[in-house]
């Protein structure tokens, strides 16, 4: 393109045949060049292929980050829940062994109250203990309920059969059974429980030597209060750690009783003494639970985030993906577009010089005609090469301005002279309304002609059948105001600030790089100028510029 604007903005004063050979090398380099490009509307195959290679790896991208979070989420459920089961069983044998620890406590602390109530009989010094003083031995023993002397003689008396039906008289009988089951040592301490209408009864007893060789031996029986270990001993004992311990029946099932899923029930059986029972803790697991509900609450949120911030940029990554194709696509369409509006410049220069070449015309004022019609042509070459030069710099931020004081109105009438064949050729009624009585004005006389023609080209694009342009330059107070009106299509509401972005086009129907106006707004605001835009769906458009008059008519500094 650079080298094309070079050969196109060589001096006019070259001879016609030099430019005519010149335009001719153009016409067939840019010709050559839009052949490779794509007939306009097709989209390139290239882009296709890249579009859906990258919507592939983002498919497969979005799928691989599903299946390692599903995994993850599995392996950390699967961990939580394990470690869960560890914490549970560990608390468990934790509450058995505290049990089992209660019970043996529990029984050592019975056998140690009765060893001691037995030193306190053994203390006394006489044969047989009165009633008042076993009262008092036993008040002193608050384990002890029942506590009696029973001679070895009556295990086989005449009487022995009616008193079974008494308390003292079902204890005789298991005192005999435990003698016939063994013989019992002298001062060895046994056991042995039952019921007794419906009772359950714990005693035990020791075989007291005779005081004298005269003396009858005898037997120290007692039973054990139920009530005062269960109410008084049993708190005791208890561990701290064990929460409400009851001591229950040995066949009860604690299961039959549970309500809460956070409890869990320990027991432990007693052994030695009071074998009917069992001791029982219920084990509070609410907090553990709550703390593993609380760690998957947490490890699933911190999944949960991972996984949304890994979408949102996977979502981010494809909007951008879509903005590049977008932006390529557009691109494309703008090299296809100025390539096309460059072919029809070219036709009629080549048509024309061709036409002067083989010397088919001989009359001047025709020959001088053809001269206009490629001067013409080549001012609106240029117009097309400058635009894509000047957008390309200003991509870049190298765009630079010259700016020089000067009449703009002439300026101005320059650039509509230049313009007046092509609005001839194409069949639009142009008005021009130029104030002769502006001062010198300091602008850049390229940008002017950019901002004049492309506003004039976009004019005549979206005028498909009122045709007719109206240009005016007045100023006003300390402003130049310069106005492009025309009845074409018109803008909708929507899109008049759009119409000032690069690369946006009113209608595909209308060929055109969609640069245009984004170039005129740039060349404005370097002038310290503004611009806006009027229109009606329908009605046309009109584009008013506003550029400051300085007020000691110093030039503007660029």
């Amino acid at each position: 393109m650079e080298k094309i604007a070079t050969i196109v903005c060589m001096d006019n004063r070259q001879p016609g045949s030099y430019h005519i050979f010149r335009l001719a090398i153009i016409f067939q380099a840019v010709s050559w060049r839009t052949k490779q490009q794509p007939s306009f509307g097709k989209p390139m195959t290239t882009h296709d292929s890249a579009d859906i290679t990258r919507k592939n790896m983002l498919i497969f991208s979005f799928v691989f980050v599903v299946l390692c979070t599903c995994i993850f989420s599995g392996m950390g459920y699967y961990y939580l829940t394990y470690r869960n089961t560890l914490m549970q069983d560990a608390l468990i044998k934790s509450g058995k062994m505290s049990v089992w620890m209660l019970v043996h406590n529990l029984e050592r602390d019975i056998i140690s109250q009765e060893n001691k109530m037995i030193l306190d009989v053994a203390f006394q010094q006489v044969q047989r203990l009165d009633r008042e003083t076993l009262t008092g031995i036993k008040r002193n023993h608050p384990a002890i309920d029942k506590l009696f002397f029973y001679p070895r003689q009556d295990l086989t008396g005449s009487k022995r059969e009616q008193d079974f039906d008494t308390e003292e008289g079902w204890l005789a009988q298991n005192l005999e059974a435990e003698n016939l089951r063994a013989p019992i040592a002298p001062l060895t301490l046994r056991h042995f429980s039952g019921s007794f209408n419906t009772t359950v009864i714990q005693a035990g007893f020791i075989s007291l030597p005779p005081a004298s060789p005269e003396a009858v031996p005898e037997f120290l029986l007692f039973t054990l209060d139920l009530d005062y270990i269960r109410s008084a001993l049993l708190p005791e004992t208890s561990d701290r750690s064990l929460s409400d311990v009851a001591i229950t029946e040995r066949n009860f099932l604690e299961t039959d009783d549970l309500t809460d899923k956070d409890m869990i029930f320990v027991d432990a059986p007693f052994q030695d003494i009071l074998p009917f029972w069992k001791a029982v803790a219920r084990l509070d697991t609410s907090d553990m639970h709550k703390r593993a509900r609380m760690e998957f609450f947490v490890y699933s949120g911190i999944i949960l985030i991972v996984f949304f911030l890994i979408v949102l940029s996977i979502y981010f990554i494809w909007g951008q993906m879509q903005q590049e194709r977008k932006l390529s696509q557009v691109k494309s369409e703008m090299i296809s577009h100025i390539s096309h509006e460059l072919k029809t410049p070219l036709s009629l220069i080549r048509m024309y010089s061709e036409t002067l070449m083989l010397g088919r015309i001989s009359q001047p004022a025709k020959i001088q005609h053809y001269y206009q019609i490629i001067l013409s042509e080549c001012d609106r070459l240029h117009l097309l090469i400058i635009n894509t030069l000047d957008f390309s710099s200003i991509k870049k931020g190298m765009k630079e301005y010259n700016f020089s004081k000067g009449d703009i109105a002439e300026a101005v009438q320059n650039m509509i002279t230049s313009y007046s064949y092509y609005l001839k050729q194409h069949g639009f009624i142009f008005h021009a309304d130029i104030d002769s009585e502006i001062p010198p004005f300091s602008f850049d006389k390229i940008a002017m002609n950019q901002i004049i023609g492309n506003l004039l080209d976009n004019a005549m694009k979206f005028s498909p059948e009122k045709k007719e342009i109206a240009l005016t330059l007045t100023r006003k107070q300390n402003n130049l105001i310069l106005e492009v009106s025309d009845h074409g299509i018109g803008i909708q509401p929507e899109a008049l600030d759009a119409v000032f972005e690069p690369y946006y086009r009113l209608s595909d129907q209308v060929r055109g790089s969609g640069i245009a106006l984004s170039l005129v707004r740039h060349a404005v605001l370097a002038h310290h100028g503004s611009i806006r835009v009027r229109s009606q769906e329908g009605s046309g458009s009109t584009f008013v510029i506003t550029f400051p008059l300085p007020e000691n008519d110093n030039a503007i500094e660029g």
